[in-house]
């Protein structure tokens, strides 16, 4: 069973470590941008512990998904099929987060030919494409092979820990996120849950985690 290696092909196994990867690396980018951009470093995370933004995680994991029959095919079809698949991401997560916590965390209205309410942009479409070529061609062979070189112990120790762990990220985040929100709205906590999620994660503590989101 040793022989056979770790997260071999595209299960589920290299799949959770490419969202992991695309999650860190997208904290990473939105603090480089904004250092560029600002002078500071600031925003990129998504989750209320550690360096971790599934929104990027899970668009890595869709891309990954999306674009794996078109590997080895040629740059235009997947700059195409990127454009494509990256914006309906993009869009779709904007409409979950408005529709579920009636807030949003960017928008590109005063932006270059913004487009859906400016839920997305035609050079952001664009930079999808682009993106999707560089990871295909470039980022996944080499991070496919780096994953696999993981030990087989090690790396199914190391997934179910970190599997467990983000999904308890992902909820409490969930649960402070909407305990925010019904503090905008002046609901009193309703139980034990609500407020512990106040005393652990006031507004102004939510506001450093997530400077970006705002509330509409």
């Amino acid at each position: 069973m040793e022989s056979r290696g770790f997260a071999r092909g595209l299960c589920w196994q290299k799949l959770f470590w490419v969202l992991v990867a695309g999650s860190v690396f997208g904290v990473a980018w939105e603090h480089c941008v904004n250092l560029l951009m600002h002078g500071r470093f600031y925003g990129g995370r998504g989750l209320v512990w550690g360096p971790f933004n599934l929104v990027y995680g899970c668009g890595a994991v869709l891309l990954t998904l999306l674009l794996w029959p078109l590997r080895d095919g040629q740059a235009h079809k997947l700059l195409l099929a990127g454009m494509l698949a990256g914006s309906a991401y993009e869009v779709g997560c904007s409409l979950l987060q408005e529709t579920v916590f009636g807030a949003v965390s960017w928008n590109y209205d005063r932006e270059l030919l913004p487009l859906l309410g400016g839920r997305t942009t035609l050079p952001v479409a664009f930079a999808w494409g682009l993106l999707a070529v560089f990871y295909m061609k470039a980022v996944y062979p080499r991070l496919s092979r780096l994953i696999e070189r993981i030990p087989p112990r090690l790396g199914r120790a190391l997934t179910l820990a970190l599997l467990v762990f983000l999904a308890v990220d992902a909820l409490v985040s969930l649960l402070a996120v909407g305990r925010m929100a019904a503090r905008r709205a002046a609901l009193p906590a309703q139980g034990g849950l609500d407020l512990l999620m106040d005393l652990c994660f006031p507004d102004h503590a939510l506001k450093e985690i997530f400077p970006g989101m705002k509330f509409i």
